[in-house]
């Protein structure tokens, strides 16, 4: 799931500013291997070791990147598009996505979350 190819392809290709979501939220190799922030990783760890400030967050922030095997859905594209999620790092993505992704191996695909889809950025000038 974080394959030496899909590791080297990101720190490669995105920005290191770039804020990452996945469906894969227990593990804390996502974001140790793509080196760039992320919506949510490491579950467990963060139940407990986490902010204070983020823990109310933990369910809602768990309830959508779990739903992004299935597809992107309307709620799950406001939310990630609210937190400036850049990429989405999916893996075993479902027939139901209906984006191409931008890079893909045996086990991952990235998709893209364009301004096309969430709007202008707030940072974009």
């Amino acid at each position: 799931v974080c394959s030496s190819d899909l590791a080297l392809w990101v720190r490669s290709n995105v920005g290191e500013t770039e804020v990452l979501a996945t469906n894969w939220t227990d593990s804390a190799m996502f974001p140790a291997v793509a080196q760039r922030d992320t919506y949510l990783s490491a579950v467990p760890t963060q139940q407990l070791h986490g902010t204070l400030e983020l823990s109310p967050q933990l369910p809602q922030r768990e309830a959508v990147s779990k739903s992004l095997g299935a597809g992107l859905s309307p709620e799950a594209r406001t939310e990630l598009c609210a937190a400036q999620v850049g990429l989405l790092w999916i893996v075993n993505p479902s027939p139901g996505w209906d984006m191409s992704p931008i890079f893909s191996n045996d086990q991952v695909s990235i998709f893209e979350l364009t301004p096309e889809l969430c709007g202008p950025r707030a940072d974009s000038t």
